[in-house]
């Protein structure tokens, strides 16, 4: 029998970061459990749905090294519970007992061992480091991504290195947000980020580096790594569609927000708001004729051009309003347009855009 010991708060975070890269529908029986191996007082778990990799290594108290597997489903329902400062695990064979308290739990693996396809440890030529302010810049370029098996990259995000700046790129095809961050970066080709390692780089705070070849990619926060193939799939020309602008109206982002979250009670994903600036004032009000419910209401701007009138998808200008992280926006809007510009004058690298509704 062979006996671990770990911090439980470590080890749920670890295991909750895992759950990004399992699935409990594998076709492999082996990977619907965590794959453990211990090795100089730690503990290197991994778990894959052949999509993607996850592995993280937590410190551990054991007198030998020795792997073995545990059933990730059952196994994240019991910690669910646990409430003890540690964690031991006992294991013999197949079965492993887990001990917190006065509580016992016991798990059983369904596969072996040598069942488990570990993965292989590449090779990378490129890496990229990102702060803080470029993984916040990522993940709110994720509000727009969505699944699509046609076109990969509808559900990317795209770092795109241009001049020695790196551009972030988002779009839905109705909707699009690119933001130019001044980092130092090392390669030269678009690098399409998938929506799904996105999600698992869940603390921004954290120093993030993104590794890649001409196969994979793997993102590493501190001690959890997360791998997948590199998709070939290639972005569209987002610069040919973005307009000449010229900013005329001025609005507080919270107020221009909260406006149209209040049309939205009324509006399902399909439905539009419909945008009317006069003078100083814009107001917004719902067409909805299925709908016994009107709603109207009013917000100050800064109007600096011609009155006008349009109509704009809802849950598009939710999307690109609510991640975007600025006091002030600046829009450009007139008759003419066929979609709303949405710059900040607190940052000059982003810029959005929501197509307008056709007539």
């Amino acid at each position: 029998m062979q006996q671990i010991t770990v911090n439980t708060d470590n080890f749920k975070r670890a295991i909750s970061k895992l759950s990004h890269s399992f699935s409990a529908k594998s076709m492999l029986p082996a990977l619907t459990h965590v794959y453990c191996s211990i090795t100089a007082n730690n503990i290197m778990m991994t778990t894959s749905d052949l999509e993607l990799t996850g592995i993280i290594s937590i410190e551990a108290e054991s007198k030998s090294d020795f792997t073995f597997l545990m059933p990730f489903a059952q196994l994240n329902q019991i910690i669910s519970v646990i409430t003890s400062e540690q964690i031991v695990f006992e294991i013999n064979k197949a079965k492993t007992k887990i001990l917190s308290g006065f509580d016992e739990f016991e798990l059983e693996s369904t596969s072996k061992i040598e069942e488990y396809p570990c993965p292989k440890f590449e090779k990378f030529d490129s890496k990229i480091s990102l702060d803080a302010n470029a993984v916040a810049a990522i993940k709110s370029a994720a509000c727009l991504l969505e699944k699509n098996i046609a076109n990969l990259w509808i559900n990317t995000v795209l770092l795109d290195p241009i001049d020695g700046n790196l551009k972030i790129v988002s779009t839905n095809r109705q909707s699009l947000i690119l933001q130019k961050l001044d980092i130092q970066i090392e390669f030269q080709k678009p690098l399409l980020l998938p929506e799904r390692v996105i999600k698992a780089m869940e603390d921004i705070q954290l120093p993030t580096t993104i590794d890649f070849n001409e196969k994979r990619l793997q993102v590493e926060q501190l001690n959890y790594k997360l791998s997948t193939p590199l998709i070939q799939s290639s972005f569209p020309p987002y610069n040919q569609i973005i307009p000449y602008h010229t900013v005329n109206i001025n609005i507080d982002r919270d107020a221009f927000f909260n406006g149209i979250k209040k049309c939205s009670l009324v509006s399902d994903d399909l439905k539009t708001v419909n945008i009317s600036i006069k003078n100083s004032e814009m107001h917004l009000s719902t067409n909805d004729e299925n709908s016994k419910l009107k709603i109207q209401t009013k917000i100050d701007v800064e109007n600096n051009g011609p009155d006008v009138s349009k109509s704009l998808l809802t849950l598009e200008l939710l999307k690109v309003l609510g991640e975007a992280r600025y006091k002030q926006l600046s829009l450009s809007l007139n008759e003419d347009s066929r979609m709303l510009v949405i710059t900040t004058p607190e940052d000059e690298n982003y810029l959005s855009l929501v197509v307008l509704k056709v007539a």
